[in-house]
């Protein structure tokens, strides 16, 4: 059997990943240490990309023909614009409200999924269950200490995503890390036969 080189390496092998992993966990750990900050900074960031948003409705408007449509584009553009501009000018304020609109999707979500994991039939419930009940008590938990969890919530929560994904990314590398060590041997191997067998041709 013999192996192509080509078609057998990675494109960019497994350090650049785990150097990515790595630098992605400890963007989350600072993260995390520094909760206050990183809220703000997520909700100037947020308020940010809403702005853009607005701008891009108010640019759309232009290809519209029929009145109530322009008329609906110019209405979301305020929207995005007004709702942006809130959160840029008012991070704190920002943060107290979709600290509270989170609080109250995780606890709608934790009792939806209690409620399909007793009412279900379906394998694996006794998870959704327990996965509902941890965001219930989650959401709870949070709207219990509203508004003061404000200002640290949601720089965690952005903490904790970055240190999964980077988690990801370096279990990722170390994959194709342990793939590399298998293909190794067996590439090895066929290009000496793919060498033995031209010199014997020769």
């Amino acid at each position: 059997m013999t192996l192509d080189n080509d078609s057998t390496k990675f494109r960019f092998g497994w350090g650049l990943p785990l150097t990515m992993g790595i630098a992605t966990i400890l963007i989350g750990i600072v993260a995390i240490a520094l909760a206050f900050v990183s809220t703000m900074i997520s909700v100037a960031v947020l308020g940010v990309c809403i702005f853009a948003a607005g701008i891009a409705q108010i640019f759309y408007t232009f290809s519209s023909r029929r009145w109530s449509d322009i008329m609906m584009h110019i209405l979301l553009a305020v929207l995005y614009l007004v709702g942006g501009y809130y959160l840029i000018r008012r991070p704190i304020s920002g943060a107290i409200s979709l600290t509270l609109f989170l609080s109250l999707f995780y606890i709608l979500s934790g009792a939806y999924r209690i409620a399909t994991g007793l009412v279900s039939n379906m394998p694996g419930r006794s998870w959704a269950f327990f996965g509902g009940l941890v965001t219930l008590l989650l959401g709870g938990l949070i709207l219990g200490n509203w508004p003061g969890a404000s200002l640290w919530v949601i720089g965690l929560f952005v903490g904790v995503d970055l240190v999964l994904l980077g988690s990801q990314l370096a279990a990722l590398a170390f994959t194709v890390h342990h793939v590399e060590k298998e293909i190794h041997p067996l590439r090895e191997q066929g290009s000496s036969t793919g060498h033995s067998r031209r010199h014997r041709t020769a």
